[in-house]
């Protein structure tokens, strides 16, 4: 499959407050966050807070604080939830992370982090009105509503990486992660925190059964991206995140 590049406005392009997207007659939605030039990418406060949390109930907080001074993170353990956060320290808290844990370690901690932010956007960002309507609406209208909630608000999640959405059956995300992600020495424990985030929303307001399905590592090195295919129709086994990348029991579809 291929993807086309994005059409890039908001912040720095001044057309309007937050980036929007191209829609495209093929790929659906498409949405390239931009910040203004020079200036550092930025996140929300969550990634960071549910992370440092995480990591506090499996090591405590003394131990947190020990780690994360050896990476000179300690100002990250009283992180106030008002205000964007740079897309960079959340990766050298990724960093800190994958290094000083075990890896099946390192990724619980992120993916249950996502999931916990997951649950706050959930909670505390997704219209009341919304959540009420929503059950009585259609699934495939209750994936489309909130693919293009993704899309209006990837610039709070995406930094300086890009985001886009395919809507159709199935429906497709792919999240490029940030160029400074190939640093890391591996990408699994951040893309485990999107899975998370993603697999929370999309289950809690399309369909509890719904069946996500990402493609395998390739040639045995950590993927460059996070993609999900998502079955609104539900197939007969759910996909599990594992080290190795995605992986579904059942008809194998390939990777796209």
């Amino acid at each position: 499959m291929r993807w086309r590049p994005a059409h890039r406005c908001g912040p720095g392009s001044g057309s309007r407050e937050e980036p929007c997207g191209r829609r495209d007659g093929r790929f659906g939605i498409v949405t390239v966050p931009t910040t203004e030039k020079g200036a550092p990418a930025r996140i929300g406060p969550n990634a960071v807070i549910r992370t440092v949390q995480e990591l506090e109930g499996i090591l405590g907080r003394t131990d947190t604080e020990r780690m994360l001074r050896r990476f000179g993170l300690e100002h990250l353990l009283d992180v106030e939830p008002d205000g964007m956060r740079p897309e960079e320290e959340f990766l050298r808290l990724v960093k800190a992370v994958t290094e000083s844990l075990p890896p099946e370690t390192a990724r619980a901690v992120l993916l249950s982090a996502g999931r916990s932010t997951g649950s706050y956007v959930l909670e505390n960002r997704i219209p009341g009105v919304f959540r009420k309507l929503a059950p009585v609406l259609p699934r495939t209208v209750r994936l489309r509503l909130l693919l293009s909630a993704f899309q209006r608000h990837a610039w709070t999640f995406a930094g300086s990486g890009r985001f886009e959405v395919e809507v159709g059956t199935p429906a497709r995300m792919r999240l490029e992660l940030a160029p400074e992600a190939r640093e890391l020495p591996s990408r699994i424990p951040l893309i485990a925190y999107y899975t998370g985030s993603f697999e929370v929303l999309l289950r809690a307001m399309v369909d509890s059964d719904l069946t996500l399905e990402g493609p395998p590592e390739r040639d045995g090195g950590p993927p460059e991206r996070f993609e999900m295919t998502i079955y609104p129709e539900g197939l007969p086994q759910p996909c599990f995140f594992q080290e190795r990348g995605f992986r579904r029991t059942g008809v194998d579809h390939g990777a796209n």
